[in-house]
């Protein structure tokens, strides 16, 4: 039987879909019986939708730029502290 902290790190995955049928029906056997599991499900479905419904705005290019620049730092430190294989 899944935990709550279980079905909470699994939330994302389970409600993209992108789980294997096994942890899905696991998740879902948990829900039966988790009022408060029940609620962050419908809670995080419910977010889902109203983003959805959002008009589109463009990103603006300084943000873009900043986000490039902390993806190639994050990329370069990885690959640093990375042994490589053993």
């Amino acid at each position: 039987m899944l935990s709550c902290d279980d079905v909470s790190r699994l939330l994302f995955d389970y409600i993209s879909e992108d789980l294997p049928t096994e942890d899905r029906d696991l998740i879902e056997a948990h829900l039966l019986k988790c009022l408060a599991c029940r609620s962050l499900v419908d809670s995080y479905r419910a977010v889902i939708r109203l983003a959805s419904e959002l008009p589109a705005k463009p990103v603006p290019p300084s943000l873009l730029d900043n986000l490039r620049r902390a993806a190639k730092e994050h990329d370069s430190d990885v690959h640093r502290s990375d042994p490589g294989p053993a």
